[in-house]
C-alpha cells in the first residue's frame, strides 16, 4: 500500500549531524561591529509556537542564521535526556534532530553537559534540523527541513519571590540576569540574524518559577544592551496556555515592551520599632519599672534575714546612705544570697 492517510512520501534532503559545543565564559563585543544601525526589531507573539516561527523565518530567505534559546533548570540531569511531558513543549525533540544532539552532547563536549550548565556555559548548537510540522497536525514529514542553531543555558529552578513579584533575594536576580545577557551575548558573537526567545522560567515555562514582570524586564535590558547585533528578536511561548496562572503572560509583555512598573515601597520602619517584634505578636513596652524610696528589695531582704540582720537592713534610702555605698551594699548583699 502507500504511507498512513494517503499521504504521499517525503524525502528529507539536506539533514546534517547536530554538533554541539561549551562557551565557558560571557564574550567581549566590544570590538564587534553592530549590524545594524539603531535597534533590531522585537516581535512578541502568544499564539505560535517557536519552532513554528523558526521555519517561516528559514522560508523567507532574509535570515541565514535562526537561533533559538533553550532555558533549562540548574541541576536538572533530565535537561540533557529524552523526558517529555507535554507534548507541545517537547517538540524540539518530537519534531527535530536535537534528541540526536543530547545523544552525542556528552561525547561534543567532552563533559557532563548538566555540570557544565551548572557551570554557567551556554552550549551552543549547531545544524539541528526542523524534520517534522506540527504534533497537532499529524506531525508530516518535512521535505524541505529548515535549519536552526541552538543555545542553551540554565536558570534557578524556584526563585524566592515576594508578594509584589519581584525577586526576594539579590543574587537570584543577579543569577538570571546574567544567565540572560550571556546567551543573548553569544548569539550576538556567533552572528544570529533571527533569534526566538521563550519566555525566561516565566509561569513554569522550562520547569522553572520566576517572577513575570521582573523577568520581563531583565530581558528587555538585555535586548536593549545586545540590540544593534541582533537584527530580530522573536518572544513567544509554546502554546497560548503555558504560563500560569492566568495573567503571567500579560504581566512579561507588558514588562517586556514597556518596562516594570515602578514598586510601590512601603513606610519606613520606625526607631522605635523593636527588631523582635513579629506581625501578630503585642507591642514593644518601652516602660521602665523603677523601685519606689524605701522600697524593701527581695534579694536584699534574704540577705539580710540570712546574715541575722534585722529586717530593716535590707531597705534602701538614698536619704542616709550616698549613692555608691548603696549600690555596692546592694551587690555584696545580693551576693550573699546567691551563695545562701
Amino acid at each position: 500500500g502507500g504511507p498512513p492517510g494517503g499521504r504521499p512520501p517525503a524525502e528529507c534532503r539536506d539533514v546534517r549531524a547536530p554538533m554541539s559545543r561549551a562557551i565557558l565564559a560571557a564574550p567581549d563585543l566590544a570590538k564587534l561591529e553592530p549590524r545594524c544601525e539603531g535597534l533590531g526589531t522585537l516581535t512578541v507573539c502568544s499564539d505560535r509556537s517557536p519552532l513554528d516561527i523558526c521555519r517561516e523565518l528559514a522560508t523567507e530567505r532574509t535570515f541565514p542564521r535562526i537561533g533559538l534559546v533553550r532555558f533549562v533548570p540548574v541541576g536538572d540531569v533530565r535537561s540533557t535526556d529524552l523526558c517529555v511531558g507535554d507534548f507541545r513543549e517537547g517538540s524540539l525533540l518530537l519534531r527535530t534532530t536535537y534528541l540526536e544532539a543530547l545523544q552525542e552532547m556528552p561525547r561534543h563536549l567532552h563533559a557532563e553537559p548538566t555540570r557544565l550548565l551548572e557551570s554557567g556555559a551556554v552550549i551552543y548548537t549547531s545544524d539541528v534540523s526542523i524534520l517534522r510540522g506540527p504534533v497537532e497536525d499529524g506531525a508530516a514529514w518535512l521535505a524541505s527541513p529548515a535549519q536552526i542553531e541552538v543555545l542553551s543555558v540554565a536558570l534557578l529552578r524556584q526563585p524566592r519571590c515576594d508578594d509584589q513579584a519581584q525577586y526576594a533575594r539579590t543574587a537570584e536576580k543577579a543569577h538570571t540576569s546574567e544567565a540572560i545577557d550571556r546567551v543573548l551575548a553569544c548569539a550576538a558573537m556567533l552572528g544570529i540574524d533571527a533569534l526566538v526567545i521563550q519566555p525566561p522560567g516565566v509561569g513554569g515555562a522550562a520547569g522553572c518559577h520566576h517572577p513575570a514582570a521582573d523577568a520581563g524586564d531583565l530581558l528587555r535590558k538585555a535586548i536593549l544592551a545586545h540590540g544593534r547585533h541582533l537584527p530580530r528578536v522573536w518572544v513567544c511561548q509554546e502554546h497560548a496556555t503555558q504560563l500560569r496562572p492566568t495573567g503571567c503572560w500579560d504581566a512579561f509583555v507588558s514588562a517586556l515592551e514597556n518596562g516594570r512598573v515602578p514598586t510601590a515601597y512601603k513606610g519606613l520602619v520606625p526607631l522605635t520599632a523593636s527588631p523582635y517584634v513579629r506581625p501578630g505578636w503585642p507591642p514593644f513596652s518601652k516602660k521602665i519599672h523603677r523601685m519606689p524610696l524605701g522600697a524593701t528589695f527581695p534579694g536584699l531582704r534574704c540577705a539580710a534575714l540570712a546574715s541575722g540582720a534585722p529586717p530593716g537592713a535590707a531597705t534602701l534610702s538614698t536619704t542616709s546612705t550616698p549613692r555608691g555605698a548603696v549600690g555596692r551594699s546592694a551587690l555584696e548583699s545580693a551576693g550573699r544570697a546567691v551563695a545562701c
